[in-house]
């Protein structure tokens, strides 16, 4: 594949565009095609992705590509290993475009983005002679560099609007963004502008602190050297805070869009000397790097904090040997003198004996102790007898179901493994210890009704009640109502529904033979209808 030489810190970005014009005669998203695998994918101009493609093509290493023509190395100086390695693997793969920016901090940060995309009017005459074209370089796109370090002289802003949603497909070549109105950006501080523009290269470069927790560990040595560095490793932002506002560059930090308001503390600058819990941005440690080395370059004789020297407070005291062999002595002659009891009601007897033994000879009294302890009482046996209890149950649990099926809330509740318990009564005690009833539990499963066996027993109550108040079988739907069952209906209940009324005629002839008085005093049997005002309702022919 043809792709033209990159220059030394030429934004990927900027071969792109120089791709897409040599190329001639493509449209842009030809172009991104071509090198990228797919119309669709979008000229992202400081951490683009799809590089493995573009890296097989030019049979390059897609970590050269990222290191030496992205906007990573910057952005991931101040992040964790574990992140840094994880965006460099989106940024080859195809599949987290829309989550790197995120994952590194840029879109939530209290930096303000590049706008538009700058250039040096020295470099373009300098690139355009060595490599036939100008490039847009790396250095000139980072966040707060406004300076040209080679050259000494500030940046000028080009018409390329970075954040706009319109032609994202295309990559805008140097020589075609360049115009004859476009200004210099007005430098405040042209000191503290070229600082950050040559620590930004360096960053580029991988020199310097590398990862979040290595910029910490710097800006702390800067308090430290300081003197706003406790002993113990805290920061006195009390001290610290009022000195730097004095000392705040306000215009400078104004340009760059950063709060001044330092002394708040939601403050970023207070963030980063704590421990990375968040991302930050490059320009904020830069920032704060330069005002700790301004705060600190005017006060050589401040002396910086040193460990505390820990002093003891007490005095150590030492038994002597007599004294200890005298306590010892007592404390074999109490245990003559209460044989039957153990070293808890000696040290009842005597506390002051008990405490210098145990501050001044530990050892010795866990080992007499030890040997003269109380003989234990033997183990009394089982208050329970579960085999016995396992066969008592098994015995009851007949009855217990006759009661759940026949009681008043038989037709509302299922016969459940707990209703089962709660009718024998069964304790905490017995519940947690079913594994020692076994003959229990098995029958609790059995008798334990399942869905389809309840709703049988529904049906069958219903049919029950419908051939006593009723002269004309029901339909499967009046049954499955008066059972209480919810619809939808699924096929298995109305199945189950039509074997119900099946047994109506032989119910029918079952209450023809019943005598009417014995016929009116049923009617408040507890199998008795389950709609309200059906009781006492005469049979309908």
């Amino acid at each position: 594949m043809f792709f033209p030489v990159a220059a030394p810190d030429e934004l990927l970005y900027s071969l792109l565009a120089r791709y897409a014009r040599m190329a001639g005669g493509l449209s842009p998203r030809q172009a991104m095609a071509q090198v990228l695998g797919s119309e669709n994918r979008a000229a992202a101009w400081d951490l683009p992705c799809h590089l493995g493609v573009l890296a097989k093509a030019l049979k390059m290493p897609a970590t050269d590509l990222i290191d030496r023509h992205t906007l990573l190395p910057y952005y991931g100086s101040v992040l964790l290993p574990e992140r840094r390695r994880m965006l460099k693997q989106w940024m080859i793969g195809s599949r987290h475009g829309g989550d790197i920016h995120v994952a590194a901090g840029v879109t939530a940060s209290a930096v303000a983005a590049t706008h538009r995309l700058r250039y040096c009017a020295q470099c373009v005459k300098d690139d355009a002679q060595e490599w036939s074209a100008p490039v847009w370089r790396r250095l000139h796109q980072c966040p707060g560099v406004i300076w040209c370090p080679i050259h000494a002289g500030p940046l000028i802003e080009s018409g390329v609007v970075l954040s706009a949603r319109s032609h994202k497909h295309q990559a805008v070549d140097l020589r075609a963004a360049m115009r004859t109105d476009d200004k210099e950006l007005r430098i405040p501080d042209t000191e503290r502008a070229s600082a950050i523009a040559v620590r930004s290269q360096e960053l580029l470069a991988g020199k310097g602190p590398i990862g979040a927790n290595a910029w910490r560990r710097h800006h702390l040595d800067f308090m430290r050297r300081g003197g706003w560095l406790t002993s113990g490793g805290r920061v006195r932002w009390a001290s610290l805070l009022p000195e730097a506002r004095s000392r705040l560059p306000m215009a400078w930090w104004q340009s760059l869009d950063l709060r001044t308001d330092i002394e708040h503390s939601s403050h970023w600058v207070a963030a980063l000397v704590r421990s990375p819990r968040k991302s930050s941005h490059p320009l904020q440690h830069l920032m704060m790097e330069a005002l700790l080395t301004e705060l600190t370059s005017d006060v050589p004789a401040r002396s910086a904090s040193k460990p505390r020297q820990r002093r003891r407070l007490s005095t150590p005291v030492k038994a002597e040997s007599k004294v200890v062999a005298a306590d010892r002595r007592a404390w074999r002659e109490l245990a003559v003198e209460f044989p039957a009891v153990g070293a808890k009601v000696w040290r009842l007897k005597r506390p002051d004996l008990y405490m210098r033994l145990y501050r001044h000879s530990p050892a010795w009294l866990r080992a007499w102790n030890a040997v003269r302890r109380k003989p234990q009482m033997a183990a009394r046996p089982g208050r329970i007898d579960w085999k016995s209890l396992d066969r008592q149950l098994t015995r009851k649990l007949p009855a217990a179901f006759r009661v759940l099926v026949t009681g008043d809330r038989s037709k509302r509740y299922r016969v459940s493994v707990a209703s089962l318990q709660r009718q024998l009564r069964l304790t905490g005690v017995h519940r947690n210890q079913l594994a020692k009833l076994p003959k229990l539990r098995a029958a609790l499963g059995r008798w334990a009704e399942t869905p389809e066996q309840f709703l049988k027993r529904r049906l069958a109550n219903a049919v029950r009640e419908w051939a006593w108040h009723y002269a004309h079988a029901p339909e499967p739907w009046q049954l499955l109502r008066s059972a209480g069952v919810r619809s939808p209906w699924s096929g298995g209940a109305k199945a189950l529904a039509r074997s119900a009324i099946a047994l109506y005629p032989w119910l029918q002839r079952q209450y023809q033979q019943v005598p009417q008085d014995v016929q009116d005093a049923d009617q408040g049997l507890a199998l008795g209808p389950t709609r309200r005002g059906d009781i006492g309702r005469r049979r309908v022919s």
